[in-house]
């Protein structure tokens, strides 16, 4: 019998076959459509579309940045990871400053103890 390599049906792709990216992407794009952002989604948008609806996700933006990021910076990687299901480079990202997609917020706000806002999370 031969040897089985890391990428061979048998054995199983070394790394994950882009199940987890497939569905964080799904649940991204519906969190948009949910929130009106979906038509706006698309970097080649028309013009007929108009402005992109930022007023409010920048809100939000500026309310993680201000409220809820100097507090996850304290808090231990394996906690955010466990609670949100993020990956480990995303959560070291997001402690280093990186605003993730908004329909990360509740459960991060939640995790270090503060109320998220009730207008589009």
């Amino acid at each position: 019998m031969l040897p089985t390599s890391a990428g061979s049906c048998e054995g199983g792709p070394k790394h994950g076959s882009g199940g987890k990216s497939r569905r964080q992407l799904a649940l991204r794009r519906a969190w948009d459509a949910e929130h009106g952002l979906a038509a706006w989604a698309s970097a080649a948008r028309s013009e007929t579309l108009g402005p992109r609806p930022r007023a409010g996700v920048d809100q939000l933006r500026e309310w993680f940045t201000a409220t809820v990021a100097p507090l996850l910076a304290k808090s231990p990687l394996a906690e955010i990871r466990h609670a949100t299901g993020l990956s480990t480079r995303y959560v070291i990202m997001i402690r280093q400053g990186f605003v993730p997609h908004p329909r990360h917020y509740p459960v991060l706000a939640a995790l270090v103890g503060v109320k998220a806002p009730s207008n589009g999370v």
